[in-house]
């Protein structure tokens, strides 16, 4: 009896570890993604509006919250398997619109992925860390957490179907 008890607890703390030491396999970033308004904005509304009550000096309109809204929706990510990927956003200014560049992801974790690229036009490293809800959801932070929460997101959808190494625990 006490073995069977002692071979339950020994399996239980392998599977934790096992569990935790589970990397998010790199090919789940792989694909295109679109914001999604819808979610982002039903994830954030109660911090924004804490916000608008307690922070800010004017009054938020109808208006203003509305064009705070239409910000979402918009952006598209490509990431492909040799390290390049674009952004797209069709209401920036043509110039603007389309941004290319290399990427290189530098850990993994259980449910999240951190990449690093290299922005020409301010010569420096960015960083960005993308948290998986599932393999086709993954959300990012944004905003400034001196005027918002610090866990503030924005989140994508995935437009291109899951590459089949994209396992999640």
């Amino acid at each position: 009896m006490h073995k069977f008890f002692l071979t339950l607890l020994l399996l239980s703390i392998s599977v934790s570890f096992a569990d935790t030491n589970f990397r998010l396999p790199e090919q789940c970033i792989y694909g295109s993604w679109k914001s999604d308004k819808e979610k982002t904005v039903e994830y954030n509304l109660p911090a924004w509006q804490w916000a608008w009550e307690h922070v800010f000096e004017y009054e938020i309109t109808p208006e203003r919250r509305q064009a705070i809204f239409n910000i979402f929706g918009d952006m598209e990510w490509t990431f492909n398997p040799d390290g390049t990927g674009h952004s797209y956003m069709s209401s920036n200014p043509p110039e603007w619109q389309r941004k290319s560049g290399k990427y290189k992801i530098i850990q993994s974790g259980k449910n999240f992925l951190l990449t690093r690229s290299y922005d020409e036009e301010k010569q420096e490293y960015r960083f960005m860390t993308y948290f998986f809800e599932n393999p086709n959801l993954l959300w990012v932070r944004i905003g400034n957490p001196k005027l918002f929460s610090r866990n503030n997101r924005e989140y994508f959808r995935r437009m291109t179907p899951t590459p089949k190494e994209c396992v999640m625990p």
